[in-house]
């Protein structure tokens, strides 16, 4: 995407461009990180504000409060997300097909607008969790706009590579109640509060034997996240595996897999060529062969 100019002077490429102008169009309307925590101060504190003044009844101070609460709104991702999904579910009920359309493709560039900073929705590619028995890769993709999926890619005894290891819906209604944390915590995590969602993981007996999925909980922190099988209470956390770490994971884990399968497969094509000299033997075949080749 870099090209030369005539005085060889390194150029980006009109898609890269392109790129780079929305994300900074991104970052310049949604607020992340420390700016949006502080964002969700500031509108807690204002509403409060505007709660005493509409008991006071000074009707100019209340419009303004709502004017300014409307505008730190605008940079919260998560609201402007969850109210553009439902403009989309409003817009439905449109009779005109070709309003309807207009509408709909209006809310949902405005919901992936948001998405982009929400993330929860980003979390797509490898993770890496200590299971217990060692640390494991699991892949993350998305099913459709809210369900997330994590597949293991380097497996164990239990949940075998390519399987699912758990599920979460991260649809904003589907939100559990937040983990409230003491304020030490909070300093160490960076957030008073944290994102909860419902889930299902995969559970089952050694060999991947009546596997069955199991409630879960997948909770959100700046970095990574954890996922909790509830039952057992159970929880792992993930975060992104360095270049070596997947490489080493890839190479040690998924190698000593394929030797067993190699195995196993060397061992059955054993015992197929066995049952043939078997069949052989009796039927007289492999006698009257081995007479006439001289054996």
């Amino acid at each position: 995407e870099i090209y030369l100019s005539q005085q060889d002077t390194p150029t980006l490429s009109p898609m890269r461009v392109s790129r780079l102008e929305r994300e900074e169009a991104i970052r310049s309307r949604f607020a992340t990180g420390d700016e949006l925590r502080n964002l969700h101060d500031d509108m807690k504190a204002l509403k409060q504000v505007l709660k005493w003044c509409r008991v006071s009844g000074d009707v100019h101070r209340v419009g303004e409060l709502r004017e300014t609460i409307k505008l730190l709104e605008g940079k919260d991702p998560e609201v402007v997300y969850t109210r553009a999904i439902s403009a989309m579910n409003k817009a439905e009920k449109i009779e005109d097909l070709d309003k309807r359309k207009f509408v709909i493709d209006q809310h949902r560039s405005e919901a992936n607008l948001a998405r982009s900073c929400i993330p929860r929705f980003n979390l797509e590619g490898l993770w890496v969790g200590n299971y217990g028995n060692g640390a494991e890769l699991v892949n993350i993709t998305y099913s459709d706009a809210h369900t997330l999926v994590a597949t293991k890619v380097t497996g164990d005894a239990y949940i075998p590579r390519g399987e699912r290891s758990f599920s979460a819906n991260l649809a904003p209604s589907d939100e559990a109640d937040p983990i409230e944390l003491s304020e030490s915590a909070a300093s160490k995590w960076g957030n008073k509060k944290l994102q909860r969602f419902k889930g299902k993981g995969s559970v089952a007996l050694e060999g991947y034997k009546d596997e069955k999925n199991v409630e879960g909980q997948l909770v959100m922190f700046d970095d990574y996240f954890s996922f909790t099988w509830v039952p057992m209470k159970y929880t792992v956390f993930f975060s992104r595996p360095s270049a070596k770490l997947t490489i080493d994971l890839l190479r040690d884990v998924v190698s000593k897999e394929d030797e067993v399968d190699n195995m196993r497969e060397h061992i059955s094509r054993c015992f197929s060529k066995d049952a043939v000299i078997d069949r052989d033997v009796i039927t007289g075949r492999f006698r009257s062969d081995s007479v006439n080749n001289g054996d």
